[in-house]
């Protein structure tokens, strides 16, 4: 029957549009998922991105503050060393007054007269303690009365190795080769007796130039 023929097309057709509807449902569902897959998955790339990243600034401030540290330590210790060599310069400079303080001193204190002290007993009677001062030196020694004044022109020559003009102020006197031939007594050096002397040979005329010698009893 043609109504009936024409029916059945016409739910053929509503059956086909509801079928297209329904996939093309089924097709929006399957698109809002993958997009919602593809979402998920992009901001879990940003997420491990910005993970990546934040790894990264954090390395790069722990190399930074590392590096800082190192400066640091580097500034310290080139500090130290500087400060260490400054008190080690000023010691050294310390030393080297100290070491020239005393050599100034040294060199500012006369150098003491060499003196030639044998042992002598106390002056005794008919004893003489005589005291003889030659350029530098003086010499100490003990003669009898009895002996002869050439007995200490030896001993000082012995004492000085060189020869030894003797004489005395009061009275002004320079001893002549005929004195050495005399007792001390006799030429009056008796108890304490200080003489002077000269190098060069006893001589038997000129007195100029003559050291001075005091005698005290």
């Amino acid at each position: 029957m043609p109504g009936s023929s024409y029916d059945q097309e016409s739910e053929e057709q509503r059956e086909s549009l509801d079928e297209r509807k329904e996939r093309a449902k089924q097709l929006l569902q399957e698109k809002r998922e993958a997009d919602k897959v593809a979402a998920s998955e992009a901001e879990k790339e940003k997420e491990k991105e910005r993970r990546r990243i934040g790894q990264e600034l954090m390395k790069e401030k722990i190399k930074k503050e590392r590096e800082e540290m190192q400066k640091v330590s580097e500034s310290i210790s080139r500090r130290k060393a500087s400060k260490q060599a400054e008190l080690a310069a000023i010691r050294e400079q310390i030393a080297r007054d100290k070491e020239l303080r005393k050599k100034e001193k040294e060199d500012s204190v006369p150098a003491a007269p060499s003196v030639i002290k044998p042992v002598t007993p106390s002056v005794q009677d008919g004893k003489v303690k005589m005291k003889i001062k030659v350029a530098d030196s003086t010499i100490l020694k003990t003669f009898e009365e009895t002996d002869l004044l050439s007995s200490v022109a030896d001993y000082v020559k012995q004492e000085l190795q060189q020869e030894v003009t003797l004489s005395n102020t009061y009275p002004r006197k320079e001893y002549k080769t005929e004195d050495l031939e005399q007792s001390l007594a006799s030429l009056g050096l008796r108890g304490s007796v200080c003489l002077l002397g000269r190098s060069g040979a006893v001589q038997n005329g000129d007195t100029s130039g003559t050291a001075t010698a005091t005698v005290s009893n």
